[in-house]
């Protein structure tokens, strides 16, 4: 289950930070590479709050800890 989880949320990840690294980068408009600085800034941030949040509160199954910070924000 946690492989196909991990698939899932790896596919919607890698698909919503490519339109939003793209979306972010004609909105800057610049030549320096803002839209992948901003993704990767915003996915470090959500992974520790996610993780903060899991860690606080145990009723978060482990594995779709997992299928959301590695699949889903680490794709």
């Amino acid at each position: 289950m946690l492989i196909f989880l991990l698939a899932v949320f790896g596919a919607l990840g890698t698909l919503a930070r490519y339109g939003l690294q793209g979306w972010l980068q004609n909105q800057s408009g610049v030549s320096f590479p803002t839209g992948t600085l901003a993704v990767n800034l915003l996915g470090c941030l959500l992974i520790g709050g996610l993780n903060r949040l899991a860690l606080e509160h145990l009723w978060f199954p482990p594995e779709w800890r997992i299928a959301l910070t590695i699949g889903f924000l680490g794709g």
